[in-house]
């Protein structure tokens, strides 16, 4: 997926505030029409029934939900949905930050967003943040990934071939002897 970087997050913080203000003035000019056309949905009911009916544009979803089991898992069920229609899932900001974007001292999870026109600029700038993310995690990757290779090459010891018995020379120097059985017999001779 991607990191998450002060970048990622700031340009989330924009979009998201930028929706807002568009979502705000729609409504203040007339309620009725704006509540009927959201640009962003906050809150696991609301994102889950956007993503369900398939009007959710982007998923954004906050890392740090482990406290509670249930949530959590009710959380990965509307991911994978989502995942699976096919709409992007940004893991961005915390919970506090993406409440304190809607309302003071509200924890929220999830946004969903349905309608961007108006914050092109922002949503440039939010893609070009996610790309850069999603490229220093694949780098990160590959850097964890050589670190275990020359980790395990390093603690790679080859082992010496086991002889059963008596077979194995005693001498370092002495040319390895190998069993073979005799035509007239059934046992091995060295």
């Amino acid at each position: 997926e991607q990191l998450i970087t002060q970048e990622l997050n700031a340009a989330a913080t924009e979009l998201l505030k930028r929706l807002l203000e568009l979502q705000s003035r729609a409504h203040k000019r007339d309620p009725i029409k704006a509540k009927a056309k959201k640009r962003i949905v906050f809150g696991f009911n609301e994102v889950r029934k956007s993503v369900r009916l398939g009007k959710s544009k982007m998923l954004l979803v906050v890392p740090n939900i482990a406290e509670v089991q249930q949530l959590m898992e009710a959380m990965e069920g509307v991911v994978d949905v989502a995942k699976g229609k096919g709409i992007p899932v940004v893991y961005v900001l915390t919970k506090s930050k993406m409440g304190s974007l809607v309302k003071r001292g509200v924890r929220i999870s999830m946004a969903s967003i349905l309608d961007h026109s108006g914050a092109e600029k922002q949503v440039k700038d939010f893609w070009k943040a996610l790309e850069a993310a999603s490229e220093e995690r694949r780098k990160w990757e590959e850097e964890r990934q050589a670190a275990n290779l020359n980790a395990n090459a390093e603690a790679f010891v080859p082992m010496q071939p086991r002889v059963p018995g008596n077979l194995q020379s005693h001498s370092p120097t002495a040319a390895p002897t190998v069993p073979h059985l005799s035509p007239s017999a059934k046992h091995v001779h060295v």
